[in-house]
């Protein structure tokens, strides 16, 4: 897509695999739930998209995982259930969003190429 001129298409596939890897270590908290001395993790999400936005490249590298502050519970696990849970839902609405303008853009660039075909 590239080649039209298009920056948004690249940008919008980078977030959804930066999404999909946000995804994988916030389900990994939740598999350590009852792991004794655990520190849940989070990526430098919303960074690395703006940063990758301001340069029009792709990052340098996967997003930093950052350990999550959060009082520990008695066996020493740090997992916050309800934050955990919010950031999971506003992980899936930006994934679904995102998802979202991808196919409506590629929706129209087919729709052009169908009609221009005619």
């Amino acid at each position: 897509m590239k080649a039209l001129g298009d920056r948004l298409t690249p940008w919008l596939e980078r977030a959804l695999d930066l999404s999909a890897k946000r995804h994988d270590v916030l389900a990994g908290n939740l598999a350590n739930i009852d792991t004794p001395n655990f520190q849940p993790k989070d990526l430098e999400f919303d960074e690395q998209l703006v940063a990758e936005l301001n340069t029009n490249q792709e990052g340098t590298g996967p997003a930093i995982e950052a350990p999550l502050e959060a009082q520990p519970r008695l066996d020493g696990n740090q997992l916050d259930l309800d934050g955990e849970i919010a950031r999971i839902t506003a992980n899936r609405v930006f994934y679904q969003l995102s998802t979202e303008v991808l196919t409506r853009r590629l929706a129209r660039l087919r729709y052009a190429i169908d009609e221009g075909g005619r």
